[in-house]
């Protein structure tokens, strides 16, 4: 059975809306892990979902990549004179992952002989 007959029928059969939303989530995350070269609108194609940015999944995968993008600015942040505390601050990390980066990036490098 297609995604999106899955999708239809969890829409027709479940009254429940919140629990309809987890069954849609359910069958999104599956497909995603299940086609995970495809794009975003390849699934949303696939299901033919009106707007994937309304699921979890995007929603949460998109979180993860701002934690990243801002995990990634710490040394820059750090050579420029901030401190690990003012940059979990500024940027609304968990100061324990602020320090994790800053202790990687601080580590010596090995030379290549």
């Amino acid at each position: 059975m297609e995604g999106r007959e899955l999708v239809a029928r969890t829409r027709q059969e479940v009254n429940d809306a919140e629990m309809q939303e987890k069954f849609i989530e359910l069958i999104e995350t599956i497909l995603v892990y299940k086609f995970s070269k495809l794009s975003r609108e390849d699934i949303a194609a696939m299901l033919r979902l009106d707007d994937l940015k309304q699921t979890r999944v995007y929603r949460d995968a998109l979180e993860e990549g701002r934690q990243e993008g801002k995990l990634e600015t710490v040394p820059l942040l750090l050579k420029a004179g901030l401190t690990v505390e003012q940059i979990a601050e500024q940027l609304q990390l968990d100061l324990a992952a602020v320090q994790q980066v800053a202790e990687r990036g601080s580590e010596p490098k090995l030379k290549e002989n």
